[in-house]
């Protein structure tokens, strides 16, 4: 009457709500030296941090979360870690034996309203993917155990499980594909093999069982014994096969691109302006001259209005930092790149080149979210002829800005934004409930610029264009 906690439950549990602070990964990947094997992540959000592109090849080992255990009391946080694999949470020290049992109370009403709610998407969708079959799992070639270190960071491991690990660190380990999902295992110490083990692999109430055996007749039992008895902690082990799967104690993982939706898409109004004029003027002085004045209708111009608030500067260029940096009142910095549509038809539809050239300019300037080489940037040349103004209002030059950066907080937020209205939030909906090619290759591209951006520690967000209701052709439209 008494079964193990499913792994997606406990997951719901830790990671759906509140921040997720710590993660344990394990790639799932074909091996390969420009890919790790595994992966600590540890930071104040770490959801945010995750991408579809680069992460989509490791699963979740083990994590910890900051969660809400009680609804009347959101902003009271207590760090509670999970092992998905073992059905395992973990908390901090309680104060006495009475707390622990409040916390424990309120985990399990937690894990019952989770169970309650039934099937639900994955709290952390963009890892890799977990199997319900062994069906064309095949040809093992590897074989990975876990460090001594990473079972001793947090998992709920027992000093066995640590001692095996270290001694399986130096274990000869040499996979030989058997049928199926099944292999053998030339296994020694010290740099000698001793004999051979047979793994097979089963699934079991959604679970896999290596079970690993004796193959044959050792040649040194004394070689084969400890390396057996190591492995019966198979949640230190991972199987690699030349199918593209992977197995952990858990599960069997598919690793595969993830067909991820960009998550920092802005739709803004464009009313009144020119979805395709970028700039006022194609002459330099010009540009500085008109961007923000009355009667044009550029995108140039509908920028300066959009970030009345704080400190704004026009860099347009060669060797431009963005076509504009802005910096708000609670020091958030964001450069602004600007690209025209091709089309102001409401019909107009994803266009992934009109992204390309622009994207790829917004990832190479992203050093310039560091505020010395944006002051060094910003005061060059064109500081005395470039527009500038301050709460929408016009001034002399970009000075003020330039003494703020001087002691801006380097804990305030940078940005990268992108505008490109030729994408509107009709024609984006519409394209990923059907799916389309086009879609997806937008939003591969764009999580991968962000991947690079939020490497350097800023955040890319793209702003496409709200249409009214009346230019949808009928179509609902989400404000």
């Amino acid at each position: 009457m008494f079964r193990r906690i499913p792994a997606d439950i406990l997951e719901n549990v830790v990671f759906r709500s509140g921040e997720v602070t710590n993660l344990w990964l394990r790639g799932v990947h074909t091996r390969r030296r420009t890919m790790a094997d595994t992966k600590y992540l540890s930071g104040p959000g770490l959801r945010d941090a995750l991408n579809p592109n680069t992460d989509s090849s490791f699963a979740l080992g083990a994590g910890r979360g900051e969660i809400a255990l009680d609804d009347a009391s959101p902003d009271d946080t207590e760090p509670i870690g999970c092992t998905p694999s073992k059905s395992t949470v973990w908390v901090k020290q309680s104060a006495d034996f009475q707390d622990f049992l409040k916390l424990t109370r309120e985990i399990l009403v937690l894990v019952a309203s989770a169970v309650a709610a039934g099937s639900m998407p994955p709290a952390l969708p963009w890892l890799a993917t977990r199997l319900t079959t062994l069906s064309g799992v095949g040809a093992a070639y590897a074989l990975v155990t876990c460090s001594a270190d990473e079972v001793g960071g947090g998992t709920g491991s027992s000093d066995d499980a640590r001692n095996a690990a270290a001694l399986l660190e130096d274990a000869e380990l040499n996979v030989r594909p058997a049928s199926g999902p099944d292999f053998y295992l030339e296994v020694g110490l010290g740099g000698r093999v001793g004999g051979v083990l047979k793994c097979v692999v089963s699934l079991q109430e959604g679970k896999v069982r290596l079970a690993f055996g004796i193959h044959g007749a050792p040649t040194d039992i004394t070689l084969v014994r400890p390396v057996l008895d190591a492995l019966k902690y198979t949640e230190l082990v991972t199987v690699y096969y030349e199918s593209g799967h992977a197995l952990t104690s858990d599960a069997v993982w598919e690793s595969s691109l993830a067909s991820a939706a960009f998550p920092e898409w802005r739709w803004a109004d464009f009313a009144g302006y020119d979805v395709t004029a970028e700039k006022p003027s194609t002459k330099p002085a010009e540009v500085h001259a008109l961007a923000g004045t009355a009667g044009d209708r550029s995108l140039f111009s509908w920028v300066a209005h959009t970030f009345r608030s704080g400190l704004l500067t026009c860099d347009d260029g060669a060797g431009e930092v963005a076509d504009f940096v802005h910096l708000a009142h609670d020091e958030t910095l964001s450069l602004i790149h600007v690209k025209a549509a091709s089309s102001s038809s409401a019909q107009r539809s994803v266009a992934v080149q009109r992204f390309e050239v622009v994207v790829g300019q917004a990832v190479k300037n992203a050093v310039y979210l560091d505020g010395e080489n944006l002051r060094s940037a910003l005061s060059g040349s064109r500081a005395s002829n470039s527009a500038a103004w301050l709460d929408g209002v016009r001034v002399a030059d970009r000075s003020d800005m330039l003494d703020f950066l001087k002691v801006r907080s380097p804990r305030a937020v940078g940005r990268v934004i992108v505008v490109q209205p030729h994408m509107t939030q009709t024609a984006y909906e519409s394209a990923w409930r059907a799916s389309t090619m086009p879609v997806r290759l937008l939003d591969t591209l764009l999580n991968s610029a962000r991947g690079s951006i939020v490497g350097v520690g800023g955040e890319l967000q793209v702003w496409g264009a709200r249409l009214p209701v009346r230019a949808a052709a009928g179509a609902k439209v989400s404000r």
